[in-house]
């Protein structure tokens, strides 16, 4: 697999951010968020080095990626340093006015970022009210699995997701064997222990970011500390051999195609992998920003579905310039594959 082809078609805006950085000897993050993250993550992987991270006068200075913290009015900003504002729109507003006063608006990366300025996520006009729709009887006998996920809350459930009954339809067979389950995601727990309980033969491993997640440590169930966003941190997660993967981690598009590029392939045959949440594929906003990649994580699956239906190459006159780009890693993606399908939420493929 071409690493490098599908980090430079990933990454948004790429040619755009890499010569503003080419241009100044030095170059800040402005804000130390959850843009910052996405942005620090992306800048690693060009291997571009960052001086430091300034915060606004009166913002709590907490570590950040051990880089020098500075308060905007300390920092003492040179003609030939860059500042990529890694922040919402909201507070951009307010920060650009700062900027021109000292005259430093031609230092500033402001293409409304890297990562997209749309708004919606949270707009319930768009979105179908699908609690309100009664689920099909196919599912209905597929419960231990859901049981065990209302008993221990997590939103995976039918109470909320309706991920379950769907999951268990494609994973049961595991049920009675030895294997590892990588549950990419930790947040509180839940999800790892409705898998472990589920899989009482299992090695469940779950993967976060927040070291506050090895509490959820457990009879089988142990917990990785790792950024899922770095492509060469995902691919050490192949050591652990799995024969399920289900990606629950951040939902940013770029994340979610990294894992699925870097794990599916090392599923043994018949191994399954579930990349959930794909909603953010369609709404997102400003301060969550999933669309840190120039396509989604459903637009992909869509061009990989294509090819493992037709089983020829991928049209690519059908889709934008950034799919044909990697056409070939799909088709390579996609001759692995046995089944891919998609259910509310969620894409499941199977290992050839």
């Amino acid at each position: 697999m071409d690493k490098n082809k599908i980090l430079r078609t990933l990454h948004r805006d790429r040619k755009y951010v890499v010569n503003f950085c080419s241009k100044y000897n030095r170059i800040y993050l402005y804000g130390a968020g959850k843009t910052a993250e996405l942005f620090y993550s992306y800048l690693n992987e060009e291997e571009i080095p960052l001086y430091g991270v300034i915060v606004s006068d009166g913002q709590e200075k907490h570590d950040f990626h051990n880089l020098p913290i500075f308060n905007f009015s300390e920092c003492q900003i040179q003609e030939d340093d860059g500042i990529i504002l890694a922040m919402n729109s909201a507070n951009r507003k307010t920060i650009i006015p700062k900027l021109v006063e000292k005259g430093l608006k031609k230092n500033c990366f402001m293409r409304g970022s890297v990562f997209s300025e749309q708004d919606g996520f949270e707009d319930a006009s768009c979105l179908l009210d699908w609690h309100n729709i009664k689920c099909g009887s196919f599912f209905e006998s597929y419960t231990l699995l859901d049981n065990i996920g209302e008993k221990y809350g997590t939103d995976k459930c039918s109470e909320y997701h309706d991920y379950l009954r769907k999951y268990e339809f494609f994973i049961s067979k595991w049920k009675n064997q030895s294997f590892v389950l990588l549950d990419l995601g930790v947040y509180k727990g839940a999800s790892l222990k409705t898998l472990g309980e589920y899989f009482l033969r299992a090695e469940i491993i779950g993967v976060d970011i927040d070291r506050e997640c090895k509490s959820y440590e457990g009879e089988n169930r142990k917990v990785v500390i790792t950024d899922l966003a770095l492509w060469d941190n995902i691919t050490k997660l192949a050591q652990y051999n799995p024969s399920i993967v289900i990606d629950d981690a951040s939902h940013t598009w770029g994340h979610q195609i990294k894992a699925l590029f870097a794990l599916f392939p090392t599923l043994p045959s018949g191994g399954v992998y579930i990349v959930e949440d794909l909603g953010t594929s369609f709404h997102c906003c400003d301060d969550l920003p999933y669309s840190d990649a120039s396509i989604s994580a459903y637009d992909l699956l869509s061009a990989v579905a294509e090819v493992v239906t037709s089983r020829e190459f991928l049209r690519n006159n059908l889709y934008s310039r950034e799919i044909g780009d990697i056409s070939d890693q799909i088709q390579e993606l996609a001759s692995h594959i046995d089944m891919i399908s998609f259910v509310h939420g969620s894409c499941v493929l199977i290992k050839r």
